[in-house]
């Protein structure tokens, strides 16, 4: 039994698991230039059997700026990026044929992306932007892909889709009338409410997803986590304020390094091995809100997800 704490590295879980067979296999990765997704993505350069990696981020040509250093530490590394912009549904359907071009395996798809915003905004298909882009654009892309994780998956590997949430889930409520504009009146104690409710729909969709391929017999598993409290990562970007509480929080949080380990972790244990519909905090199983265990309404949110995420 591995002794891993919330203060385990992303390196050191990345290490104990690095084993020949993650030379042969494809780890794709949302948002990767900077805070927790660089972090995750770093960890898997630098395992000496390195999985090939497929990175999306809105920028590409920052993700390639990104990189540059860790393909030059490890030079059999294989990295390819593609553009994804999670408020744009049509981004995500481009994203996911550019995938598919690749020719390539997907073994592991850890949905990592995610804002957090002090105002009201809307994405493209005019959905409030952190149910847009931290669930919808995110479920999308997955079903998009499924057929490419199904058809990647071996007998001793099932694929993994590995959900990044949030404890802010435990906050988070669904209003399935309002569920993709949210409130059009925002003040920050209804963007904390957006957050939340996205985060949700995190845990709801990891647990939905890993039922329905249970019951059709498919070969993909699906797990949520929540990484640390996020003081050091890029969702504080939008306001002094929110800034201002991090620093006061950030005594009793992770670093980046510390973050990203349970997202390595749920990729890459061989403990995992057929296991789904769990959430993860500090490389341990952890149990989510009622409301997260709550098959009815994960049902409702993948019914009414798949309908909101149709072009239009």
């Amino acid at each position: 039994e591995r002794n891993f704490s919330s203060r385990t590295t992303a390196a050191t879980v990345a290490k104990a698991y690095d084993q020949e067979c993650w030379k042969g296999r494809v780890v794709m990765i949302t948002g990767t230039t900077n805070g927790i997704g660089y972090e995750t993505l770093r960890a898997f350069a630098q395992m000496q059997n390195a999985p090939t990696l497929i990175v999306a981020n809105r920028n590409v040509e920052t993700s390639k700026e990104k990189t540059k250093s860790l393909v030059e530490q490890n030079k059999d590394l294989v990295v390819h990026h593609v553009q994804l912009d999670l408020a744009s549904l049509e981004s995500v359907r481009n994203c996911a044929n550019e995938v598919k071009q690749l020719g390539i395996n997907i073994n592991v798809l850890i949905l990592n992306a995610g804002v957090f915003i002090s105002k009201y905004e809307r994405s493209a298909e005019g959905y409030e932007k952190h149910f847009a882009i931290n669930h919808l654009g995110h479920f999308t892309l997955t079903n998009e892909l499924l057929s490419v994780l199904v058809d990647s998956a071996t007998d001793d590997f099932l694929s993994r889709v590995v959900v990044v949430a949030s404890h802010s889930h435990y906050q988070g409520e669904i209003n399935f009338r309002q569920l993709p504009l949210s409130i059009d009146t925002f003040g920050s104690i209804v963007t904390q409410k957006a957050y939340a409710q996205s985060k949700l729909c995190n845990v709801l969709f990891a647990n939905e997803l890993n039922r329905r391929m249970i019951a059709q017999g498919l070969p993909v598993r699906a797990n949520s986590l929540h990484p640390a409290t996020l003081v050091y990562s890029n969702l504080g970007n939008e306001s002094s304020l929110v800034r201002f509480f991090m620093g006061i929080c950030s005594y009793f949080t992770r670093t980046l390094e510390q973050a990203a380990a349970t997202s390595v972790f749920c990729a890459l244990a061989e403990e995992l091995e057929n296991k789904g519909g769990e959430y993860y905090d500090a490389c341990s199983t952890r149990e989510p809100s009622d409301t997260a265990k709550d098959e009815t309404i994960a049902a409702r949110l993948w019914e009414v997800s798949t309908e909101l995420s149709l072009p239009q």
